[in-house]
This record gives structure tokens, sequence and C-alpha cells, in this order.
């Protein structure tokens, strides 16, 4: 409002009629007021039911391998083909690892050959399987302190 007093008699007027007639305008018209907005519409939500049917994975299972499908199905809507295919690829994996874990629970994990004892040949399949599924990272350790910096250092 100070700058419009700064305004000669004229310019003053001419301004405080413009200000007015869109202020009727807006008031008449709301549409226009709604084409200025600054944020953009959000888009419509559309609700999703839990009892839709899940899809089938696209090959046979063992049973682990089908329950984390049917886990993960209820908790997730995954649809794209990708997503199914990343899905079915780590159930079938933990069927193998879990398959694997059987076999070396019943031979145990060391084995008797002609030339002595050794590890079970499932132990490094099942090593590699839980790596593929990257569930074999082990917990990152704090280095310490480094015992010298790296690099130039300023003359003091």
């Amino acid at each position: 409002m100070t700058a419009i007093l700064q305004l000669s008699g004229a310019k003053q007027t001419r301004l405080l009629r413009k200000i007015s007639s869109h202020a009727l305008r807006d008031r008449a018209d709301p549409a226009h007021k709604a084409d200025m907005a600054k944020t953009p519409a959000k888009p419509a939500l559309s609700m999703v039911s839990t009892g839709s049917p899940r899809s089938a994975p696209p090959r046979p299972l063992g049973a682990d391998g089908t329950a984390l499908w049917n886990r993960v199905m209820s908790e997730y809507r995954i649809e794209d083909a990708g997503g199914i295919e990343l899905l079915a690829q780590a159930c079938a994996a933990l069927d193998r690892a879990e398959a694997l874990s059987a076999a070396i629970a019943q031979d145990g994990a060391v084995i008797r050959t002609e030339s002595g004892p050794k590890s079970h040949p499932a132990c490094k399949d099942e090593s590699r399987t839980l790596e593929w599924l990257g569930l074999n990272v082990e917990v990152v350790k704090s280095p310490g302190r480094p015992t010298k910096p790296l690099g130039w250092i300023p003359p003091t």
C-alpha cells in the first residue's frame, strides 16, 4: 500500500481500478481463479483391495519358495514382468538354499572320503546361493583410528 501512495494521482487511480477489476472478476468467475492456481491438481487415488487375486508364480516352486511368493505378493502389488521375474528367481534360490541346507544337515558339514575328511560339497553351493540372495553380508566393523594422515601435510 505504501508503494501506491507514492504514485502520482492519475497513476494511482488507474492502478486501484485495475486491482479492483481483477478482484471483481475473480469473485464473479471462480474458474478463472482456479486456472491461476500455482499447484497442479492432485491425481485421483484408487483403492486397492486386499482380497485381490494374487498372480501365480511363472514356474513351479518348492514349499519354501511358494511360501515366500505368497508372503511378498500379499504385501506388495508386483505387476511388472521384471519384478515378477526377480521375485521368482529369489523364491527359486530360497528353495535351492533350503534343499542344500537339508542335504548338509542329513550328511553333516564334514564328510569322510578316501583321502580324509572334507567339507560337504553342498556348502560351497549353499554359500553361493546365499551370496546371490545377499544374505551373506557381514557387519561392517569400524577400521579404528588411522595411524597417520594420508596425502600432503601442510607445513606447520
